[in-house]
């Protein structure tokens, strides 16, 4: 899951989803660490991918 992080570290989902894993195992501590910054990433990450926007020409 860290090489995960490491590939795309500003992908909120993926430090989400680290931080329910080490919630799981009981590391509470760095699941407060990657939900926090899962949280700090959420505004940078865009609902939907820009290509996915469809192009208007007046």
């Amino acid at each position: 899951m860290k090489d995960a992080a490491r590939l795309d570290p500003n992908c909120p989902k993926i430090w989400f989803s680290m931080g329910k894993v080490m919630e799981t195992l009981g590391d509470y501590t760095a699941s407060a660490d990657c939900m926090a910054t899962a949280l700090q990433l959420e505004p940078t990450c865009p609902v939907l991918p820009f290509t996915s926007i469809p192009l208007t020409f007046d």
